[in-house]
This record gives C-alpha cells, structure tokens and sequence, in this order.
C-alpha cells in the first residue's frame, strides 16, 4: 500500500461501546516490532528506534533548542492506536499536538489511530536553557492493538517502542565542564621527616581553561600548611597562568609515624553564553605521605598472635631480650632487624604464618609472607607492620600444605582455636590433644570452611547472609545439628543431608563428598569449571553421583589423587587436604 501523509485521528473520550472491542491490558503485551509484525501491525520509523536518534547542538540562552522531525509509518494492514507517552528531557509532538510525560492516563488523553499505509511525523525538541554538556533522553511510545474503551485499557499496551535521544548544548561553542587546571605532582612524599624540623616541597598548578579560575585549598593535618598557612585562600588564575605552592611539614611528635593525608584543591570557573552564565566547580586531590623520624629512626610495629592461646614469644637474634606481644621497634633509617620467634612447646610449637600488613589503614588487612621463624624488618625507609602467628600442636601443616594454610588463616578463612593440634592453655605443660592437621574433617567442620570462602569470596551486598538479607532467608534444617554454617551451605545448595533431616555432622567427610561439595561451592561462587571424566585407575570405585564432580576436580587441579594414581573416592579428607583445595578455589575467584 503506498504511504501518504495525513493528520492524525484523534479520539476523545472513551468512544461508542460496542464500536470496537476493548483491548484486554495484561494478555498479549510485547516489546518486539518483529512479533508485532507477525499479526499483522507492523510499524517503521525513519530513524531511533532501538538507536540512537542525534538532534544535533545549540548554544545555551538563545530560542532554538536542537530538533529533528522523524516519520512513523504503519505498514501493516490494522490500525494501531497510540494511547500513551513516556518523555524525558525531551518535547514530542505529533502533528503539533504536544505530548508530556503523564502520571496518570486518563479518559481525557486523546487516543491516536495509526491507520495502515499512513505515514505520521514525530516532531522531538530538547527543552530550552539545559545546562551546557551532552544531554541523554529518553521516550517511548505505546500503542494498543484495538481500540481502549475503559479506563484500565489505557494503562497498559500491547507493543511499546522506545528511543534514546543525544544533544548537545554549548556556550559559544563550549560545553564547559573539563578540569580547567593541572598540577605538576600528583603526589607528595616527605621522607624521613626529623621530629620538630620542617621539610618542604613545592608544586605548580597551571590553568589550562579559556576562562579565569577560581582556585582554594584545604584539608591539610595540623602539622602541614600551605604557602605558610593552614589554607590557601581563593586565589585567580587567569588562562594559561600558573603559581606555585609551597608545602611544609614540621611534625611535632615525641615518635616517628607514617602519616598519610590529603591536600584538596577546589576549583570554580564560569562561562557565559546568550546572555547566560554557568558555573563548573570540582576537587583535585593531592596524597601527602609523611614519614616522620625521632632521632633518625623509625618506629615500625610487630603484633604477636597466639592462635587458641598463648603460644610462644619473641627474642633478640641473640636471645637477650624477650618480647611478649605487641611491641614498636625504633630502628635506624635504612638499617634492618631480625627477630626469632619461640614457641613455648619447643618440640610441637611453630610459626603458623608471618603477614605483613597493606598500606597504613587498619581496614587494609594483612598479607601472608612466609612462616619462618626468623621475622625481618628489610632496609627500613617507612612505617612498617608485621604480625607472627605462633602455634602449638602436635606438628606443624605438611609442607605441601604450609603456605595454603598459612594465607588461609591470614585471610580469617578459620581461626584454630577447637581445631585439632591447638590447645587453649598457656604453656609447655598444657597437654596436647593427639589431633593434627592430617587428622580427618568432619563433615560440619568442612561447611564451617566453605561458609567462610563463600563470605570472603562474595560482595557483602550480594551475601544472602549479611545484613539485611539474612532476616529473608530461611535455610533449611537438620534434626543432628543447628551448625548455622552447615544450614547456610545447604540453602545454597552446597551441602545435603544424608536422609530423614538428618546431616551426620560428626561423620567424616570423604573424598568424593568433598569432590561433590567443592563442585557445588565453585557453582555458587560463579566460577565455570570444565566438565571432564576422571582418569584415576579406580574409576570404578568413585559413586556416580560424584563422578562428574572428581573428573572436574582432577582437571581444574583444584584435587589430584593419592598416588599411583589413585583417587580413594571413600577415604577420609583432611584438615591440611580441605584448606588446601578451598584456597585453590578462592584463587579462581579472585
């Protein structure tokens, strides 16, 4: 049918009862051109839907904001009626007749009918005086199929289309808005700072605009001023004008520290276009860092930990001197010192793990570096911290497993107090319990594991077990345990019973369960294992229930077998075997 220009029928009121059926508002409702196309209303717009429709640019203050006019055709052989509008920073008309974002859809709003082979034009206008920058829009427009003759009919459609409008307004070809300056340093770092001396750096701040800035300072420690006070007062830089600052740092501290603050520059610029004017404001902030010195020295920091009790203390390289616990340490300016770490239990203690701590924030946390016992502070140039985990048990994690356990407990993935090989006593006397690393996991000790990967791995927000979401939630339970880490890893799905709500908490996990779980768990934490059969030579021996799970156990390293090649899918799983294979799925998290 060839296309023709016309105006539009515009129908007021809910029409004749009986002249055309009423639409039903919740069945058949679609948001595809091409299904609506299929039952034959079928529609095509010169440009913009499903795009982007460009209106181009104005300058800020004058009368003509930035328009286009685009067509809508219906192409179809039956009418369709537009009932509603959804507008956004945007004007549309439809042969004159303006459209406006409405709350609420009532009797009164005119109905278009779109006849076939009729050709309409959309008329779209940025409004007027929007602030000088890339403007994004929004409108879509609803259609029903059939005539709506009641009031719900005209809150609901059949076919909506939607369009993404752009334009830009400027102010004499400017939109504005850019960081008018720059500074020479992004950073500052006084070093070894004597106590009651004053160090001094100087950096240039430049307007790089078109426009005259104003420029301030503030937010500076009450050791720290700025061109020799505590602010710096508006100033104006004129374009391409530059002024240096001059920043000081006279710490008055009886002990060095590691300081680091920050310098805020605040800028203000305005620019004027058709009888207007808008202002741009912003921040660029300068990280001071101040090391300070007492005497030439630098107090670094060590905190002993004795996991499930006190466990061990520190000593001089020489043992002449004991340290007890948290102690700071004066140490000359680029000189190191080495500590030893003795466990009361000389024959069972050892160092569980040495981290180091991140940054200068207590909520950085600490990173695992070893678990010698030999604890060094290297070639001292600024505030460090180290932290020493001393433990007792029957014998220390197998070697293979040491560096696996000692990240784990740095990470807070498990605390040793009640495990096997730790004791809650205070010293070489205590009895130890006849339980170590490679002592076999129980089934709710492992959930107890995997409960803390998952909160570690997974964003506070998006844990159904934090804050606000654990009140919705209802794990499931068992009739053998209230362990609430073994009820949140059967609510993910992680964990199941053994039948009769019962779990067998104290049962000992074996290796295929463990397989099985592991499985489940990287399900839960997003991480796409391959599917792979096992190739153990007791293949046969594995449950086919957890055989797909070995086989992606065995392919994603993440599990290996016991030796010519072996899996042993119904022997025990061990402490040292269940952190082990646990960090390594943390790692595929990260």
């Amino acid at each position: 049918m060839a296309e023709e220009d016309c105006t539009p029928n515009i129908v007021i009121g809910g029409g004749s009862p009986g002249e055309r059926p009423p639409t039903d508002p919740y069945n058949d409702h679609i948001d595809d051109l091409a299904e609506a196309a299929e039952k034959g209303y079928a529609l095509s717009f010169s440009e913009g839907e499903n795009g982007s429709i460009d209106l181009g640019s104005a300058e800020y203050g004058y009368t003509t904001p930035p328009a286009k006019t685009i067509t809508m055709t219906n192409k179809g052989d039956k009418s369709l009626y537009l009932i509603s509008t959804g507008v956004y920073a945007v004007v549309v008309t439809i042969e004159g007749d303006e459209y406006k974002k409405q709350s609420n859809l009532n009797f009164d709003i005119p109905v278009y009918e779109l006849e076939p082979g009729h050709t309409y034009h959309l008329n779209i206008e940025a409004l007027p005086n929007m602030d000088a920058k890339t403007h994004r829009a929004s409108f879509s427009l609803d259609f029903s199929y059939t005539y709506p003759a009641n009031h719900s009919a005209l809150k609901a459609w059949d076919l909506s289309c939607d369009f993404e409008v752009t334009y830009t307004i400027t102010y004499d070809g400017d939109m504005g808005g850019d960081v008018p300056i720059t500074v020479s340093q992004e950073s500052l770092d006084f070093t070894a700072v004597e106590c009651g001396t004053t160090q001094e750096q100087t950096f240039t701040v430049t307007n790089t605009s078109d426009w005259e800035v104003e420029l301030r300072g503030y937010g500076l420690a009450s050791f720290l001023r700025i061109n020799g006070q505590k602010t710096l007062p508006t100033t104006t830089l004129a374009p391409g004008e530059s002024m240096t600052l001059t920043i000081a740092a006279t710490p008055a501290e009886t002990w060095s520290y590691s300081h680091d603050e920050e310098l805020e520059l605040e800028w203000l610029y305005r620019v004027e276009g058709g009888g207007n004017r808008q202002s741009h404001n912003g921040k660029i902030k300068i990280p001071i860092h101040v090391q300070t010195t007492k005497d030439g020295k630098i107090s670094v920091s060590l905190g002993l930990e004795s996991p499930a009790g006190p466990s061990g203390y520190l000593t001089s390289m020489d043992g002449a001197t004991t340290y007890w616990g948290n102690e700071r340490f004066d140490i000359p300016v680029g000189e190191s010192l080495s500590l030893k770490a003795v466990p009361f239990d000389k024959e069972h203690g050892y160092v569980l793990a040495v981290a180091k701590r991140r940054g200068n924030s207590d909520a950085d946390g600490y990173d695992y570096i070893g678990h010698d016992d030999v604890i060094t502070f290297e070639n001292v140039s600024g505030d460090q911290r180290i932290k020493v985990a001393i433990a007792s048990g029957q014998k220390p994690p197998a070697d293979w497993a040491r560096d696996a356990i000692g990240r784990a407990y740095t990470l807070g993935l498990f605390h040793p107090n009640g495990m096997p090989g730790f004791h809650g006593g205070g010293g070489v006397d205590t009895e130890l319990p006849g339980s170590s690393f490679d002592d076999p996991i129980s089934r709710a000790d492992f959930c107890k594991l995997a409960a803390q990967l998952y909160k570690t791995a997974v964003d506070y927000h998006e844990n159904p077990f934090s804050g606000a979401n654990a009140s919705s939630i209802e794990p499931p339970t068992f009739t053998d345990t209230s362990s609430r880490e073994v009820r949140e890893m059967a609510y993910l799905g992680v964990v199941t019973g053994v039948g009769a709500e019962t779990f067998d908490p104290d049962g000992q996990l074996t290796r295929e369960q463990a397989a099985a779980i592991l499985s489940r768990l990287a399900g839960v934490l997003g991480i796409d294992l391959d599917k792979a059969a096992p190739t153990f030579d007791d293949n046969g021996s594995i449950a086919s229930w957890a055989s797909e799970a070995v086989g992606e156990m065995q392919a994603a390293g993440i599990m290996s077998g016991l030796g010519n090649n072996q899996f042993g899918p119904q022997g025990p799983y061990s402490w040292e075997q269940s952190i082990v294979t646990l960090m390594r799925l943390y790692d595929m998290t990260l």
